[in-house]
């Protein structure tokens, strides 16, 4: 849903399989492609191309090759390709969020191809909603999400903003071992010590580093 849009994630159907870095080699003018990864649902499949939000850009001719590559599997080898495939560029499109019509890639093999463009912090925002949202097992995959952005360098925002966030602190005193109030942490509404404790001492290490002339705190 978050990539490819509510509309098309519920007409996906049943997922079959996940496949990471799925090797093509079918295709005439490259020795192989190697895409991120491969989603394969009953009623139509996802090819996903993914840029860290560090570096790299998103490339038009890298998508064509990877979507041709992907059909001449099913024309030369023994994929049986559905008609639909949706393409999802992730992370550092230059473009909006949003489904594109690309002329080079509106229809390959006679199969119809929607492209969407998506970027990180569209799917860092969404990702402690849903992880609210979600129980059990499907909790704890979006919480992993969540340090995974953490250790790339994306960074938690309160979801009140500043103003809500100085009404919450009228009378109150702000101690390390204290629990966000609920709804200002965006995944969940009491942080355990032991997982904030390493945050303070990545900002104290921090300033101590570049204090600019401010006494240092430890």
């Amino acid at each position: 849903m978050l990539l490819i849009g509510s509309t098309y994630a519920s007409a996906l159907g049943e997922l079959d399989e996940i496949e990471f870095w799925p090797r093509f080699d079918k295709l005439e003018r490259r020795s192989w492609v190697e895409p991120d990864v491969l989603l394969r649902f009953a009623n139509a499949w996802v090819l996903v191309e993914v840029k860290p939000p560090f570096g790299g850009s998103q490339s038009v001719d890298q998508w064509r090759d990877e979507v041709e590559a992907l059909i001449a599997e099913g024309e030369k080898g023994d994929l049986d390709i559905p008609d639909l495939l949706h393409f999802v560029a992730l992370g550092n499109t230059g473009r909006k969020d949003g489904e594109y019509g690309i002329p080079q890639l509106s229809e390959v093999g006679n199969r119809l191809i929607k492209v969407h463009c998506r970027e990180w912090d569209g799917l860092f925002r969404e990702t402690p909603i849903m992880a609210d949202e979600s129980e059990g097992a499907d909790r704890a995959v979006f919480l992993d999400w969540m340090d995974a952005f953490y250790l790339f360098g994306l960074v938690e925002q309160p979801v009140g903003g500043w103003f809500a966030l100085c009404q919450w602190m009228q009378n109150r005193s702000f101690r390390v071992d204290e629990g966000w109030a609920p709804g200002l942490h965006p995944a969940r509404s009491v942080v355990p010590v032991d997982e904030r404790l390493p945050v303070w001492a990545d900002i104290v290490n921090y300033a101590n580093r570049f204090s600019l002339e401010i006494p240092v705190w430890m």
